[in-house]
């Protein structure tokens, strides 16, 4: 595989995420695609919430890019995204080396690291406790009030605040 992305566009669809999740389910999909919609009918976003996207307003898309590794490997893909500025090269670094290369960089930005912070998962705190960074898979590391014990968070439809 490698990084020279397929560019679909159309003129209408019910969800380009849809579309292309339609793909990876039947194995069809081989190679990055980014399909672009002109407008969606049934968008979504985070944790398939409806997405609302006037026509001509804003840009619809998906972007799939297939990896060959198990799903545990991919919990710091989000991280990796947020980081990129090259984000061809840093897709296929994250393809065969997962999260470890990007920690120290993550780390050096992270500005929860050691302050109280809430978790929180469609508008309701879950966990209180001191933020200590993430682990070498991209986890977030919480060492909730009252236990001594680090608890790892895999989760991408979170929200972190700083708590008061």
């Amino acid at each position: 595989m490698n990084w020279n992305c397929i560019l679909e566009r159309v003129a209408q669809t019910e969800s380009t995420n849809d579309d292309l999740m339609a793909r990876w389910r039947s194995r069809e999909l081989i190679d990055p695609v980014s399909r672009l919609a002109k407008h969606q009918t049934k968008g979504k976003g985070r944790a398939g919430r409806q997405w609302f996207a006037e026509p001509n307003s804003s840009l619809s898309f998906s972007l799939a890019y297939p990896f060959n590794q198990p799903q545990q490997f991919l919990h710091g893909l989000s991280l990796v995204c947020g980081l990129a500025d090259a984000l061809g090269d840093y897709l296929e670094l994250f393809a065969t080396k997962g999260f470890v290369p990007f920690r120290s960089q993550w780390d050096f930005w992270d500005a929860y690291r050691n302050q109280p912070v809430s978790i929180s998962e469609s508008g309701l705190i879950k966990q209180t406790g001191i933020a200590h960074g993430i682990n070498e898979e991209g986890a977030f590391l919480l060492q909730e009030f009252g236990k001594a014990e680090l608890t790892t968070i895999y989760a991408g439809d979170v929200s972190l605040r700083r708590h008061a």
